[in-house]
């Protein structure tokens, strides 16, 4: 009998495999309808790992128990179909006046502002571990809400020339932030076999 003797050095380890390595959270500020659960579920696809529901000025619809909860099994169904890893959290909606108080917890704060002209997010956003992004409701942010957020260390960045539904904003946004932070592209793991 032949024995062999193997020997290596672990180089790296990463124990979210498909995850993103920056730790993304959405403050979204609650859309009416079938519009939060679409963004829920494409955000969720991405790989984001927690989604702030925002009470705002212009937000018209608020969040039951029963719709809180539909939105988490969305969270997880979209994770699954995505072969994600990590189910995104989904917190109790929070008036966006007591939010920009947990800012301190993240590296980045980061706020889609369409009257921003100058600034696109590739512009604003540092390398980071933890990044939040804060998209408003149908209508966007106020003007003193926007204010607020930069006084409390946001930093405000433009989505281009097109306004977006706010669905669609946090789903551009959270996707620019990955490409422009190297977490969408090419994979790196080994492709044996594949073309």
């Amino acid at each position: 009998m032949l024995v062999a003797k193997v020997s290596g050095n672990v180089l790296s380890e990463r124990l979210r495999p498909r995850e993103p390595v920056v730790r993304l959270t959405i403050a979204q500020g609650i859309i009416k309808g079938d519009r939060m659960t679409q963004m829920v579920e494409s955000v969720a696809q991405l790989g984001v790992e927690r989604i702030v529901p925002l009470v705002t000025r212009r937000v018209v619809a608020g969040l039951s128990p029963a719709r809180l909860s539909h939105l988490r099994r969305v969270a997880a169904e979209a994770m699954k179909s995505s072969a994600g890893s990590v189910m995104p959290a989904i917190d109790e909606p929070v008036p966006v006046r007591e939010f920009v108080k947990r800012f301190a917890e993240f590296d980045a704060v980061l706020v889609a502002d369409e009257d921003e002209t100058e600034k696109g997010l590739p512009q604003v956003l540092p390398r980071v571990a933890t990044l939040l992004l804060v998209v408003g409701p149908e209508g966007g942010f106020e003007r003193e809400e926007i204010e607020m957020l930069s006084r409390a260390g946001a930093r405000c960045f433009s989505m281009g020339p097109r306004r977006f539904r706010a669905e669609t904003a946090s789903l551009v946004a959270a996707a620019m932030a990955y490409s422009a932070l190297g977490e969408l592209g090419p994979i790196t793991r080994p492709t044996e076999g594949r073309c």
